[in-house]
């Protein structure tokens, strides 16, 4: 049964998976418990894209034996293919448990951890995994994710770089490189390294959805565009490609298109409230105001006011009568918006309304002109915006 196993793990190194397979299915045929062969049968199903088979395999294998690190540790890759991240953290936890030494399971968990934003958590298990194995790329990489979040850029970018030194054609350290150094506005310095991933992997996605933001962010919409796409194409599932295509084809005027990939990027995250707003600036160019403006409230979210708004304690006028009631009027763009709608004021206070308007500065004298206003606030408050966003490789 030994010489068995080697010969299948042999085989798998080598990536001949389908003999791999076959053994392993010749000694489960012999001994349905052997847990060995289950373990490495969930593996090999890993790398065929059925992670959700080869989870149930590496389970059977645990219950046979549950004080094998290495049966936890392939569970863990299995459960963050699958997105599970509780059950993949539970799993590393279980890996190192058994063996502390184990780096490989220490970076993973590094990596499970910041995919939950545990940041603090993250760092510490990756800075384990390279006490135990200092020329571990993955746990350079894995950490330096954890250090840009927490908005260490510069830490963060060392230690991508180190990554990089041990393996040059890890492309997940050059997209979170690239990312990194796009957070410092380095565009000359991140461009290369965006593309670099794409050389190594031609079909990874997120490095895709990084190369695409930063051609946004720098104004190039036609390379943009391309690159979304295939990141779209590459993996329909992928959230921030659609949305940063919408924004690309937002900047060349194809607000149509726009309004379809903002719409895809909110059919997989309802919620993203970017998508949201950006997909209503486009509705409201095309002249949908009837979508457009409801869509338009999701500006709050978008640009970080919600909070704000929350904390007024009256209720937000929604068109109802509010005869013999005093409404606030609040300035929330640009100049050039408030001065398109403060018309609408004297229409609200001859419907026996009393109006306080909140204003900028700069238009203080000009607003108080104007009739129908009971008080006036100045108020210099930032202005709205919503951008391209990337991610972590």
């Amino acid at each position: 049964m030994d010489d068995l196993l080697r010969d299948a793990i042999s085989h798998f190194q080598a990536g001949r998976l389908a003999q791999a397979e076959q053994i392993c299915r010749h000694m489960l045929g012999a001994d349905a418990r052997q847990p060995d062969a289950l373990n490495l049968l969930g593996v090999i199903f890993f790398q065929a894209g059925r992670a959700d088979v080869g989870v149930e395999l590496i389970a059977q294998a645990i219950s046979i034996n549950g004080q094998n690190a290495g049966y936890y540790f392939n569970l863990g890759n299995g459960e963050m293919a699958l997105g599970q991240l509780d059950k993949a953290i539970v799993a590393f936890e279980n890996a190192v448990r058994i063996n502390p030494d184990f780096a490989d399971a220490h970076a993973n968990l590094g990596h499970a951890l910041s995919s939950q934003s545990r940041y603090g958590q993250a760092i510490i298990a990756c800075e384990n995994a390279l006490r135990l194995r200092p020329d571990l790329a993955e746990a350079y990489s894995n950490l330096g994710n954890a250090l840009n979040a927490m908005g260490r850029p510069e830490d963060a970018i060392a230690n991508f770089i180190a990554a990089l030194r041990i393996n040059p054609h890890m492309a997940e350290a050059h997209t979170n490189l690239g990312q990194a150094l796009v957070g410092l506005n380095r565009y000359d310095e991140a461009i290369p390294s965006l593309k670099a991933a794409l050389v190594l992997r031609p079909d990874f996605a997120t490095g895709y959805v990084n190369y695409g933001s930063a051609l946004v962010d720098l104004g190039r919409f036609e390379d943009a565009i391309k690159v979304l796409s295939a990141a779209t194409l590459l993996n329909p599932d992928r959230m921030l490609a659609h949305y940063n295509l919408g924004n690309a084809l937002s900047g060349i005027g194809r607000y149509a298109q726009a309004v379809d990939a903002f719409a895809a990027a909110n059919r997989i995250t309802p919620e993203y409230a970017s998508a949201q707003y950006n997909g209503s600036l486009a509705r409201l160019i095309l002249g949908d105001f009837e979508t457009g403006l409801v869509k338009y409230e999701w500006r709050w979210r978008a640009t970080g006011k919600q909070a704000a708004l929350d904390k007024f304690n009256a209720p937000q006028w929604l068109g109802q009568d509010i005869s013999g009631k005093t409404l606030l009027v609040h300035a929330e763009q640009g100049m050039g918006d408030c001065l398109q709608f403060c018309r609408y004021v004297p229409l609200i206070a001859s419907r026996g309304v009393r109006v306080v308007v909140k204003i900028y500065a700069k238009l203080a004298r000009l607003m108080g002109s104007l009739d129908g206003i009971s008080a006036l606030i100045i108020d210099d408050a930032p202005l709205c915006s919503s951008g391209s966003d990337g991610e972590a490789g």
